[in-house]
């Protein structure tokens, strides 16, 4: 059975709306429907899917109680986005007025017991411009001193969403083990997400059952450059939307390499001294 987002996605493109999907996490997604992508920036709402259920982001959350109206739904607004009060009467929408806050609160909790410290703006644009400047990342021609290895994760996109979910978390734990091998106990790792917030994360975040699930930030890309790197840039993990895994520095991509050797769905593309994963 497909995900939900492919049904979803589906559904609207055979009414000949533009979508896109957007996942910032393995617990929940949202996707942007366009009613007017031609215009400058496009227009858009979201319907997002927690575990709590389906919601539109149209200015004001909303709780959609039904998931079989989700498609009708997106068609009726897209048809006319200022129909939103008819829409909401007449789909029995539920105003959320504190969604938004209450689920970053409950979630920003959640990371830092597992070891994660949301940067500051100021924080994050540093960590970018360093990246940027002695990493060429993101860019056409990422400059990587050996030894570095490269693998092509495209292949868990087209898997169906438990399978999706369970690749990024084991990458998310051999990342974090093989980091542990490479770094100074005390020593934190910086994650970075192209446009998002940034996060320090200490290299002993907890790797109890279901922790590496509630990262903020991944290491397969969810459609953005994600990095995950030491704070002098020695070592890391740099992810693109296209699926590729560059692993760099010191003995981070033998060790990764070891890490992923029983994940079946890893293909080598090329390295910097034949690591073969």
């Amino acid at each position: 059975m497909d995900p939900a987002y492919r049904t979803i996605q589906r559904s609207l493109f055979d009414l000949n709306i533009h979508t896109e999907l957007w996942r910032p996490n393995g617990r929940w997604f949202a996707i942007k429907v366009y009613y007017s992508p031609a215009s400058d920036p496009p227009a858009f709402f979201s319907v997002l899917h927690t575990r709590r259920g389906w919601f539109l982001s149209a200015g004001t959350n909303y709780l959609i109680p039904n998931e079989d109206d989700v498609v009708d739904l997106c068609g009726a607004l897209v048809a006319g986005p200022s129909s939103l009060k008819s829409v909401v009467d007449k789909f029995r929408l539920q105003k959320q007025v504190t969604w938004f806050r209450d689920e970053s609160a409950a979630e920003a909790d959640l990371w830092q017991a597992v070891g994660w410290r949301k940067q500051s703006d100021s924080e994050n644009e540093s960590a970018w411009k360093s990246v940027n400047r002695h990493l060429m990342f993101p860019g056409d021609e990422v400059s990587l001193a050996r030894p570095f290895a490269t693998w092509d994760l495209s292949v868990i996109y087209d898997f169906d969403w438990n399978g999706h979910d369970q690749a990024s978390i084991r990458l998310n734990e051999a990342g974090l083990l093989s980091f542990r091998q490479c770094l100074a106990a005390d020593e934190e790792l910086i994650a970075l997400n192209w446009n998002h917030s940034g996060y320090s994360l200490a290299s002993n975040a907890s790797l109890q059952t279901g922790d590496t699930e509630l990262w903020p930030i991944s290491i397969f890309s969810d459609g953005d450059y994600h990095a995950f790197v030491s704070g002098d840039l020695r070592c890391g993990i740099l992810s693109q939307p296209d699926g590729k895994l560059t692993v760099f520095g010191g003995r981070l991509p033998e060790v990764m390499a070891l890490q992923l050797a029983n994940a079946n769905f890893i293909k080598s593309l090329n390295d910097g001294r034949a690591v073969e994963p």
